[in-house]
């Protein structure tokens, strides 16, 4: 008899909700909310209306440096003829925020009153209530200055304070546990061996936690051992609001994380009908939710965001922000399966008047794609899909304005070219850099993909402003000694083949000096060749950068 992969394929919306619901009645409810000094709640969310104790100003006061009078006594008062009032009985000294005498009902600025002796003469006559500042003026008593679900920044902190408010009660911040799992792990930093895996998933997941508004407290790796990774998880159900355990959450013999929560609590959810991240876990233990992402990185952000906020937005008692969209042209064809709601990550250039979406690596396990990424694009369950050309929404990663403002580049590698970027970065100028050899550079900017290429050899196809940045010695790059009469590999991404060399895969590859030195690998050089940049004519400006050569 086959063994069954996987419980659940129930899309997305409806898993979420069935799990939600179980929780529900499981007893899972918001926590309840903290009460801290408004100094102490910067950044933190309201959990109910804040009104104003004391009305701002609370007494009638001077808004100006001047003289208090009474309005009647300034009329027809002009520079030719002004009014002549008795200090101390028609004319009171204030300064900016002293309270203005009884009997008085306007200000008369320093600049409009000239002294003469025990007398001060008005050169204009002052309208009632002029440069006062009324009783709740600025704020009135029992007013509403903060709504539940409003954060608390500075600004909003100052006007608490200034309507003598010292204390807010503020949603409480969920403690999650956050369990990285696997034998094969080890700390970043560490003397690595191959099979070895870098533990950063759960740094990622800490982070993306704590951007919610909860504490994040990552624990030990554990291996994969399951009546450890039982006591640990209960133990954490114990002392937390909610569990996160990642990696173990497939169909390995040491996938145990599903078997644990059955065992320990009700396994909800086993599987649903996403890409990346098909094997998230949804579960509770004594009454908390236990949430199993997958060890794939992309997979793991994916599912956090789509599984873990929703619960911590339960147990906070209120949604958190979601992401900005823009709508944005696709530049290449996306198929996707149908029956699988597909999140594809996307990079976003601004070409000429509109906003165009590239489709990156749609491996699970490409942490660098989140890097590059701007945006996610998500098809639909019941689509194959879109054709290239179509306008697509794209959730936002970042700015629109940054993303507007970015210049992003392909082609071969070339170290002056990336230095002069990094320079660029320096400055404030937002760059992206990603080689992928000459030609696929070239296609790229035909496409619109990138802002610039770098061509590599003799003069550049002459479809694009270019200009010749300088030149290079390209040649053989391996460890020792020189390798017999095997003739190597190509790599369009320079620092990909020289890393190969470097690691003992591939006996030499071919690459440029300087990679090579980067490597400290052994260079035979073969020849000389022009580097050049290609730019889309809209941003010729761009050669203009590297006028002279780099």
């Amino acid at each position: 008899m086959g063994k069954k992969v996987y419980l659940d394929n129930l899309p997305r919306q409806e898993t979420l909700a069935n799990y939600l619901s179980q929780l529900e009645q499981a007893g899972v409810r918001p926590l309840l909310p903290e009460r801290l000094a408004v100094e102490q709640a910067l950044g933190r969310t309201v959990a109910r209306a804040i009104r104003a104790q004391l009305a701002n100003p609370h007494y009638p006061a001077s808004a100006m440096d001047g003289y208090a009078v009474r309005a009647e006594t300034t009329f027809g008062a002009s520079e030719t003829k002004p009014a002549r009032l008795l200090v101390g009985s028609e004319a009171v000294y204030v300064d900016t925020g002293d309270v203005i005498p009884a009997g008085y009902d306007a200000v008369v600025m320093i600049e409009q009153a000239t002294p003469r002796g025990e007398y001060v003469e008005i050169n204009g006559a002052a309208a009632p209530w002029q440069h006062i500042r009324l009783v709740g003026e600025d704020i009135a008593a029992g007013e509403v200055l903060a709504w539940p679900g409003d954060r608390i920044t500075p600004y909003l902190a100052a006007a608490l304070l200034a309507a003598n408010v010292t204390e807010v009660e503020v949603r409480a911040r969920p403690r999650v546990a956050v369990f990285p799992t696997g034998t094969e792990l080890v700390e970043p930093g560490s003397k690595v061996k191959p099979g070895d895996i870098l533990e950063f998933n759960s740094r990622l997941l800490a982070g993306l936690i704590e951007e919610w508004d909860a504490v994040a407290e990552r624990q030990p790796a554990l291996p994969d051992d399951y009546e450890l990774l039982k006591a640990r998880v209960a133990e954490a159900a114990a002392n937390y609001d909610l569990v996160v355990i990642n990696a173990g959450s497939s169909a390995g013999s040491e996938d145990f994380t599903a078997r644990v929560i059955a065992e320990l609590g009700t396994l909800v959810s086993h599987g649903v009908a996403i890409k990346p991240g098909k094997p998230v876990i949804l579960g509770e233990v004594q009454g908390k939710p236990v949430i199993g992402l997958p060890g794939y990185p992309v997979s793991a952000a994916l599912t956090c965001e789509l599984f873990v906020k929703p619960v911590l937005e339960l147990l906070r008692g209120g949604q958190l922000p979601g992401r900005a969209t823009a709508r944005a042209r696709l530049v290449r064809k996306v198929v996707s399966p149908l029956g699988q709601e597909e999140f594809v990550r996307v990079k976003l250039l601004a070409q000429e008047a509109e906003l165009v979406a590239v489709p990156l690596g749609r491996g699970a396990g490409a942490i660098s794609s989140l890097v590059q990424a701007d945006g996610l694009l998500v098809v639909p369950r019941l689509s194959e899909g879109f054709e290239a050309g179509t306008e697509v929404e794209v959730q936002l990663f970042r700015p629109l304005a940054e993303i507007q403002e970015q210049w992003w580049f392909g082609g071969t590698y070339w170290r002056p070219f990336e230095e002069k970027l990094l320079e660029l970065a320096q400055q404030g100028q937002k760059v992206g850099y990603y080689p992928t050899g000459s030609q696929a550079g070239f296609l790229a900017l035909s496409r619109g993909e990138v802002h610039g290429t770098l061509w590599a050899g003799e003069q550049p196809p002459a479809a694009f402003p270019a200009r010749l940045l300088g030149k290079r010695l390209m040649g053989w790059a391996y460890r020792e000694s020189e390798p017999g009469p095997e003739p190597g590999r190509e790599e369009s991404h320079l620092l990909k083949g020289a890393a190969a060399v470097m690691a003992g895969l591939w006996p030499r590859a071919w690459c440029s000096q300087e990679v090579a030195e980067l490597y400290q690998l052994q260079f035979k050089p073969v020849q000389e060749e022009q580097v050049w940049l290609l730019v889309r004519p809209e941003k010729a400006f761009l050669l203009d950068r590297w006028e002279g050569g780099t």
